[in-house]
């Protein structure tokens, strides 16, 4: 082969290349995109019953997801006198987080039982947050829930 075809098979061969590259060909595969759940999915919470004077709130959460426990809060919506008393969270999982710091979290389930005052609150406003592992949290979140009584 002559130097000048030499070279002008090499120019096609990079041209080849250069648009193969650019189309794509040789580069590495976009990585799936990572599929979060719908917030009440990932974090599914029941009906609020009440038995015998209490409340029962419960969470069923999805697997790689967790609950903060420092950001579960309820408050009484109907009728405006009723009251809960103080919520006893159950202890969590101690866990170190990136912007909070040492917290506590729920995973797989919450379930905690709250005494109602008098009169029974018929309406609840539920204040949550979580996140999956696989790296986003879900903004805070709030419920009204109606209290269905057993």
């Amino acid at each position: 082969m002559t130097n000048t075809l030499k070279s002008s098979f090499t120019a096609v061969l990079l041209l080849a290349a250069s648009g193969l590259a650019q189309a794509g060909f040789w580069a590495d595969p976009e990585p799936e995109q990572q599929q979060f759940l719908p917030v009440d999915e990932a974090f599914e919470l029941y009906p609020v019953l009440l038995q015998d004077g209490q409340l029962e709130l419960q969470w069923r959460i999805a697997p790689g997801h967790y609950l903060y426990q420092f950001r579960l809060r309820l408050e009484v919506i109907e009728p405006a006198a009723a009251a809960v008393e103080p919520v006893q969270w159950p202890s969590g999982l101690p866990y170190h987080d990136e912007h909070f710091g040492d917290v506590q979290i729920y995973r797989d389930a919450l379930r905690v039982q709250i005494p109602a005052g008098q009169p029974v609150p018929t309406k609840l406003k539920v204040h949550y947050q979580g996140c999956a592992d696989a790296g986003i949290c879900y903004p805070p979140q709030q419920r009204i829930v109606e209290v269905e009584a057993l």
